[in-house]
């Protein structure tokens, strides 16, 4: 009997043994197969440190905070002591016409035609008040170097970011300071309000950061309804509209979020010690089944036609590539890919507002005809005379492109350009 025991204790041995080389090799396999994965086949050619180098705030970028710290505007940032916080009497001047400042932005962006709203007393008011500190914005934006906020990609989803709020109040306030110009007849004036704007935006742009390139394309709508309302703007904006290229950014940023946080999610950064134990190779698969999905769906963005663009269909498409077991990732699993089309939307925008600028201008534009959209491959903008102007609709049944707050249609008339003074 011992002997038989001892027998079986030794196969329990064996077996164990096996089981354990059997999970060693499979994991190794699991871990090489999962790298050779990740590298070659999710984010093949990303390269992002050569791509976006790590940067410190620069000069031009934190004296533009404390210009807008001194407008009421807050740049604080959690990652960095400075700039402190508004002195409380600026900020509450500020506070006051905030909501106001972006209520009558919003009625402006409906308007698409005819004259703008007046602005509100208490907005006009501050915008006296803040003259000085405007000009002196504008004139670092015009005569330093571009701001540049901080950016290290090796953090991932631990990235430091700037006050992205605070940039898009500043530029807020600068596009509307170009819209009062204009309304005046200060063309001049209005060009540097416009000018310093557009430079803020571009800093914000340049930024790889999916929140950035969001709040790059509201910054862009801003600028747009300056152009629509300016009846002399000169051939630069000719050009930084032809080159608008708004969707394959976005497709980046959407990726580098991805990346960010399924390399760090694979990496096992961020993980708590008071969190529930999760082996590494089942962190691993969560992120490689995260990241598989996001990118099959960045790739399907890339000849999608927007016309046919369901994004409530297409992001269920997507989640069910994530296998039921892997419980994690689909709780995490984000909703992103409709900002691919805000981007293809911001293309729209950008072509309309050339086709204003071109009317305008002359340059041999129809009063009547058809113009190919560039964004949108089979859709066109049609031109029509409407009154004693024109108007300009785009032609394309892209239910998921309307847009409330700016709609894809301008009519033109000899009123826009007839200024109180």
């Amino acid at each position: 009997m011992v002997r038989f025991f001892l027998r079986l204790l030794a196969a329990i041995v064996v077996l164990v043994v096996i089981a354990v080389a059997w999970f060693v090799v499979s994991t190794l396999a699991t871990e090489r197969r999962i790298e050779q994965t990740w590298h070659e086949e999710i984010f093949a050619g990303l390269e992002l440190h050569e791509r976006f180098p790590s940067r410190e705030v620069n000069e031009t970028a934190r004296r533009l905070e404390d210009l807008g710290t001194s407008l009421g505007i807050d740049f604080t940032a959690q990652h960095r002591p400075l700039p402190a916080a508004p002195a409380p009497e600026d900020a509450a001047r500020f506070e006051a016409v905030e909501g106001t400042l972006k209520e009558w932005s919003g009625e402006a962006y409906a308007a698409t035609s005819g004259p703008l709203p007046d602005l509100p007393a208490g907005l006009e008011s501050y915008l006296t008040w803040a003259e000085t500190g405007l000009g002196d914005v504008e004139e670092l934006l015009l005569r330093a170097e571009p701001p540049a906020w901080e950016l290290d990609v090796s953090l991932r989803f631990e990235m430091p970011l700037p006050n992205y709020l605070g940039q898009m109040h500043l530029h807020r306030l600068l596009s509307v300071r170009a819209l009062q110009l204009l309304r005046e007849g200060s063309f001049e004036a209005a060009d540097r309000s416009l000018e310093a704007a557009w430079r803020l935006r571009q800093a914000t742009e340049r930024d790889p950061l999916l929140i950035g390139q969001l709040v790059a394309l509201a910054q862009a709508k801003a600028e747009h309804l300056v152009l629509r309302r300016h009846c002399a703007a000169d051939e630069r904006w000719h050009r930084r509209l032809e080159e608008t290229e708004r969707a394959s950014r976005m497709l980046l940023a959407i990726q580098i979020d991805a990346w960010a946080v399924s390399d760090g999610w694979r990496r096992g950064l961020g993980m708590t010690e008071e969190g529930p134990y999760v082996p590494a190779v089942i962190q691993r698969y969560g992120a490689v089944d995260y990241a598989e999905a996001m990118q099959h769906g960045i790739e399907r963005l890339r000849t999608q036609d927007p016309r046919n663009f369901d994004n409530a269909l297409f992001f269920e498409e997507e989640y069910a590539r994530i296998p039921r077991w892997n419980i994690v990732s689909r709780l995490l699993f984000p909703d992103l890919f409709g900002a691919w089309l805000k981007a293809v939307r911001a293309e729209l925008h950008a072509e309309l507002t050339l086709g204003i600028l071109r009317q305008r201008g002359g340059e041999g534009a129809p009063a009547r005809g058809r113009i190919d959209s560039s964004a949108v491959p089979g859709a066109f903008w049609a031109i029509e005379p409407e009154g004693d102007g024109t108007r300009l609709d785009f032609q394309g049944t892209i239910d998921e492109l309307s847009d409330r707050s700016l709609a894809l249609e301008y009519t033109l008339s000899a009123a826009d350009c007839r200024h109180d003074s």
